[in-house]
């Protein structure tokens, strides 16, 4: 694998050095504690891409390549529950996304969508080119799953299949703008994005209080990984750290992929059908999770001229890949290996059945929970 020592881009700012506890070995300490499950040889490499920019890859396993890639706010070492599992028929890619993690971080100067998408998609083209890939099943993801479809649409030579992990931003915003997040994320969300563009600007301004933030905000998420870590500080100080790092060019970056809190500006459901249709797809979705599992299936259902396939694990939430991660890693695999239709097909028209009587329970309980409209006057 390529690879070469890059200093990642950071503040030198004294007082920031001062107020925060983090710095680029910080993170590179937390991400080996993270990783130290692992008990199977692996490569850790900064891989050099020709503009000058780097992307931190972990490599494993032997087979044909899959690549994983991330959401917002993680980093590769969030698939330690997986990697293992993967690179016993694949040779497994994880991949730090552009400005985030310990990849490097230039600065984001563009103002549409479209610059956003271009923003990682590039990067993503470039880094295969220095590692020496052609294509690859390319699994991604929440916002690594948004920004896996995307490169698919502009580079479609690069899959040879796309695993959409729980995806960001497959259906439109709705007219009444029914937030798909609970209400006191939304609120902790909205303070952030008011007081700046970068949504985890508070967890760097909270400087010392940073990294117990984490153990406040996301115990449920540490709980998680205890199988793993039993001490929770190991996800925790690798969570903080992996958010803590500046600048923070990828979330302004993702700023502008969003339109409204929780939706894509430019949404899948209408995009990912185009498609070329010589790439199969498949999706794997938590059937608790706030992305809404039946958006998945309306996606697939609206891929006609393509080959797909589609499953939701139960007792698991967005976080799919750890909620459930025996189940996740056994479908993953079967996706990756084009075998997910086969091992599903019994079952699919059920769990669809399920979902959709889930979606009405929710909106009934919607409509009972809504403040009733007020009567007109009457004359007496």
């Amino acid at each position: 694998m390529a690879a070469a020592a890059v200093t990642t881009t950071t503040s030198s700012k004294w007082w920031e050095w001062s107020w925060k506890p983090t710095s680029d070995a910080k993170l590179q300490e937390a991400e080996a504690a993270m990783l130290s499950c692992l008990t199977s040889p692996y490569e850790l490499n900064t891989v050099l891409l020709e503009n000058g920019e780097s992307i931190n890859t972990l490599k494993l396993g032997n087979g044909p390549p899959l690549v994983l890639i991330h959401g917002f706010g993680g980093g590769l070492a969030l698939f330690a529950a997986n990697l293992e599992h993967l690179a016993q028929t694949h040779t497994v890619y994880a991949i730090d996304l552009p400005g985030f993690g310990r990849s490097s971080r230039p600065d984001f100067t563009g103002t549409t969508t479209a610059e956003a998408e271009q923003y990682f998609t590039n990067a993503f083209d470039m880094w295969m080119n220095a590692v020496g890939l052609e294509s690859a099943v390319v699994m991604g993801h929440s916002l690594g799953a948004y920004l896996s479809a995307c490169w698919a649409l502009s580079h479609p030579h690069r899959f040879r299949r796309l695993v959409l992990v729980d995806p960001f931003g497959v259906p439109k915003r709705p007219a009444d703008e029914q937030v798909p997040i609970g209400f006191w994320r939304k609120m902790i969300i909205g303070g952030i994005k008011a007081v700046s563009s970068s949504p985890l600007t508070l967890l760097r301004a909270a400087g010392p209080w940073g990294p117990g933030l984490i153990k406040r905000l996301r115990p449920d998420l540490l709980d998680k990984f205890s199988h793993l870590h039993p001490d929770s500080s190991v996800t925790s100080n690798y969570i903080y750290h992996v958010n803590a790092q500046s600048p923070a060019s990828g979330e302004v970056a993702f700023t502008k992929l969003m339109s409204g809190l929780g939706w894509a500006a430019d949404p899948l459901i209408d995009r990912l059908p185009t498609l070329d249709t010589r790439i199969p797809v498949s999706f794997i979705y938590g059937i608790d999770s706030w992305m809404n599992p039946l958006c998945g299936v309306q996606l697939k259902e609206a891929m006609t001229e393509h080959e797909t396939d589609y499953v939701a694990l139960t007792n698991a939430g967005h976080h799919v890949y750890i909620d459930q991660w025996m189940d996740f890693n056994r479908f993953a695999v079967y996706a990756a290996r084009g075998q997910l239709g086969e091992a599903t097909k019994s079952h699919y028209k059920a769990m669809v059945r399920a979902l959709r009587d889930q979606e009405a329970r929710i909106q009934q309980e919607r409509h009972r929970a809504a403040p009733s409209a007020p009567q007109p006057a009457t004359s007496s």
